[in-house]
This record gives structure tokens, C-alpha cells and sequence, in this order.
């Protein structure tokens, strides 16, 4: 019966060290990004259920610009041509969703 007892006492102490995790995660998210992060999730749910597209994140920023370079061997005296096009960051979107999620 001890054994058993002992099994559950570090499953409970377990338990309560990730809650103490997660919200240290949260304080610290909060800090280092400077605004109240804990209401982003609330007002995404509260702009979804009302129907209204969520505005641009400053976290999580849908569109960029990105550089790269093309090599046109056609060209003659420059091989590589650096070209500046808009990106859409797919992987921010499912990112912002899923911390959406997971806020509430």
C-alpha cells in the first residue's frame, strides 16, 4: 500500500509541476513580448464568433517581403538577379490558430 501511495504522491507532485510550468511559460511569454498576451486568445474567439476577420497580428504577421536571388545565365554580365516579392506565411496562420486553441 505504501508503494502505491508513494506512485501517486510523485504522479500528483508531477502534475502540479506542469501547471506551474505552463503558467511561468505565460508570464514569460507576457514579458518578453510586452503587451497582455493572455487576452489574445479570448479576443480572437470573441472576433471569431461574431463573424469578423481577425486583424493583422503583430506576432504573427501573414504577409512579408522576401529576397532572393535568380540566376539567368541569358543575362551575360550579371548572373544573379536579386528579386524582392511579397511571401504569404502560411506556417503563422496555422501557428496563430493553433494558439488560439489551445488559449481556450
Amino acid at each position: 500500500m505504501t508503494y502505491f501511495l508513494s506512485i501517486f504522491f510523485y504522479f500528483i507532485l508531477i502534475r502540479i509541476h506542469y501547471i506551474l510550468n505552463v503558467i511561468l511559460q505565460i508570464c514569460l511569454l507576457n514579458i518578453f513580448l510586452g503587451t497582455n498576451f493572455l487576452q489574445f486568445g479570448y479576443e480572437s474567439i470573441k472576433l471569431f464568433r461574431f463573424g469578423l476577420n481577425q486583424p493583422e497580428s503583430k506576432y504573427f504577421p501573414r504577409e512579408t517581403f522576401c529576397d532572393f536571388y535568380v540566376r539567368e545565365p541569358l543575362r551575360g554580365a550579371e548572373p544573379l538577379q536579386r528579386i524582392t516579392v511579397q511571401c504569404v506565411l502560411t506556417v503563422n496562420l496555422f501557428n496563430q490558430v493553433k494558439i488560439v486553441i489551445a488559449r481556450n
